[in-house]
């Protein structure tokens, strides 16, 4: 019943916004990626597909009567056995929207950033030397060799850079470009190590997809593909993470800075960590990358034409009507729900 709880309390409130009590149902595994994003925008609470499989329901409707006899049987129970339920009062049939009228209202918006637009320095700073380690890890990732130091032969040279969008964390063409959005990126300033580790995964991620990921859900093949990029190159993830918090700490240093902070913590914790060790006859934790030249050479600028580029392609595939009014919209969909069980019941 705790999660039934939680989920309730989630149609009621969650997003940071109330939710009136509604909720929707995707019930196609190709609109998985619609509702993700539906929902990641705070619009609705929506449930996923498996949701449907795991209470044995054929369709929204069908979960919604399953909550219903849910619930009364946990009240038959409270008054038949005096069995002590404290959140008995707080039950309630949630609202079905129809997710078709959801989907068809929302419009995907997602275009590239320049570094220098969207940025402050600082950000900037960490974002720039992570994106050069990002790069060579995606090389890495897709089919490249280590080489000297962290470089890479073959491969895929791919662009890491800024995006926004409202449908994804990080998206790619699955030949050119990985973008990843800005938002994530702006929590480099005071979650550094965090969130550099979770872009990495991104990386792992959008790799797996094998191709454009903005069209494309997640199937069992794509999941293997993920497991197995994340274990066959989790060494050498950990040492493009040790290679970044290196170049950005030195970024830093090289201007006066007072060296603080979380990023330049841990990596002086590596660096102690390496000389305790040695002292007592072990190898370091990590091996010295001083010389490494992803770490001594210059970082190369975003390709602003490439970017720009993109962005004109993006558009005349963009192009549709303005962003909708949500709050018509829940309604529609809540009227819409009514129809669609109605001719349930008739048939």
């Amino acid at each position: 019943m705790c999660r039934s709880r939680s989920f309730l309390r989630k149609c009621r409130y969650s997003h940071n916004k109330r939710q009136g009590g509604r909720f929707a149902v995707v019930e196609s595994a190709f609109d998985v990626p619609k509702g993700e994003a539906i929902a990641r925008e705070g619009i609705a609470v929506i449930v996923h597909p498996a949701t449907l499989d795991r209470f044995g329901c054929y369709n929204a409707q069908d979960f919604v009567d399953c909550i219903v006899r849910i619930h009364a049987n946990l009240k038959q129970d409270v008054e038949l056995n005096g069995t002590r339920y404290w959140g008995l009062n707080g039950l309630f049939a949630p609202d079905l929207l129809a997710f078709s009228t959801l989907r068809d209202a929302f419009v995907e918006r997602t275009h590239l950033l320049t570094e220098k637009d969207a940025l402050d320095r600082e950000t900037r700073r960490a974002w720039t030397a992570l994106r050069w380690c990002l790069h060579h890890y995606a090389a890495l990732c897709t089919g490249g060799q280590p080489a000297y130091g962290g470089q890479v032969r073959k491969g895929r040279s791919l662009h890491i850079l800024l995006g926004q969008s409202n449908v994804a964390e990080a998206w790619t063409d699955g030949s050119s470009y990985i973008a990843v959005d800005v938002t994530l990126v702006k929590r480099l300033k005071s979650n550094p190590l965090r969130t550099a580790a979770y872009i990495f995964s991104l990386i792992e991620h959008e790799v797996a997809h094998e191709g454009d990921s903005l069209d494309c859900g997640h199937d069992e093949a794509f999941y293997q593909r993920f497991h197995d990029l994340a274990l066959q190159h989790s060494e050498q993830r950990q040492r493009y993470m040790h290679l970044w918090l290196m170049k950005y700490t030195m970024s830093m240093e090289g201007e006066g800075k007072r060296a603080r902070g979380e990023a330049w913590r841990e990596r002086y914790l590596v660096d102690r960590a390496g000389s305790g060790r040695e002292k007592r006859g072990l190898p370091p934790t990590i091996e010295d990358v001083s010389d490494d030249p992803i770490l001594v050479g210059a970082i190369p600028d975003e390709d602003t034409a490439f970017i720009a580029a993109q962005n004109r392609v993006r558009a005349a595939a963009d192009i549709g009507p303005a962003a909708p009014d949500w709050t018509e919209v829940l309604l529609r969909a809540e009227a819409d729900q009514q129809l669609i069980k109605a001719k349930m019941i008739t048939e």
